[in-house]
């Protein structure tokens, strides 16, 4: 009769707690729904650089757009290779994709993505990259 009720009570311990853990989790954004970044040598010495970014359905602006392409160059340092700044689109849905020429292969790029997303005139900021071989 005492293991049936320490196994009962320990059951319901485990539930609160798992109860308390998943109702803590937080949605990442509250204005975007999906960012996608991706880059790539699509031809000799040319990196593709894409990126997509879409907003909730409320969204009404995709604002201060800046897409960095970078190099590593070792010991933590970063060199800018490519630039496209301050670009901006009204609506939900941002689509991106330029070819970055010159570029050798055998190094590790980040492209990195700034923006603003804007439902009823309130901005959240987006700070993403993603590194690659290639």
């Amino acid at each position: 009769m005492k293991n049936s009720r320490m196994t009962v009570m320990c059951c319901m311990c485990l539930i609160l707690v798992l109860t308390t853990v998943v109702g803590a989790v937080t949605p990442r954004w509250s204005n975007i729904r999906r960012v996608t970044i991706a880059h790539d040598h699509v031809g000799e010495n040319v990196v593709g650089c894409d990126v997509e970014i879409l907003g909730n359905p409320d969204a009404t602006l995709i604002a201060n757009i800046d897409i960095v392409l970078k190099r590593y160059l070792g010991n933590e340092q970063w060199e800018v290779v490519y630039s496209w700044e301050d670009m901006y689109v009204v609506g939900r849905e941002f689509d991106f994709y330029e070819e970055a020429p010159n570029m050798p292969e055998d190094y590790f790029y980040r492209l990195c993505v700034t923006a603003y997303v804007y439902v009823d005139g309130v901005p959240e900021y987006l700070d993403m990259y993603h590194d690659a071989f290639h």
